[in-house]
């Protein structure tokens, strides 16, 4: 999984808890759409997150899009899913973001009993439940 974050709290935050809930997955942390972008050029298709956890203010919201949008139209990546973790809840951010491709869009939670509820779904939905088609150019 990768998380991408520049709130060094929350990145922090979202690594303990993926430690705790998914610890058989790797879970690799950057912080800026360059360090995203460099650390997936370095995986082969094989080793390409199962799961993207990004942040959409990297700083600002056009950063987030950008990320997003060279996600999907990557012809390599565009299947990787990528879920928004936002502290944002405006219309524009959700809706845009699932206009570039976005699989979901989570509004950060506010307090760690609810990052904790928020991991343990996670955990049980795209680990437990969801089947992720192979990364191989078609």
């Amino acid at each position: 999984m990768l998380v991408v974050d520049d709130n060094p709290d929350d990145e922090a935050l979202m690594q303990r808890l993926a430690r705790r809930q998914l610890p058989d997955v790797q879970t690799y942390s950057v912080n800026s759409v360059a360090q995203a972008l460099a650390y997936l050029d370095s995986c082969t298709v094989h080793e390409l997150p199962r799961l993207i956890l990004m942040d959409l203010y990297l700083p600002r919201r056009e950063d987030g899009w950008q990320l997003l949008q060279l996600l999907k139209t990557h012809p390599l990546r565009h299947r990787l899913p990528v879920i928004v973790v936002s502290s944002s809840d405006e219309q524009e951010d959700i809706g845009r973001s699932y206009e570039l491709g976005a699989n979901s869009f989570i509004t950060k939670p506010s307090c760690r009993a609810e990052w904790q509820v928020y991991f343990e779904s996670l955990r049980q939905y795209w680990w437990d439940t969801v089947t992720v088609p192979p990364y191989r150019p078609f």
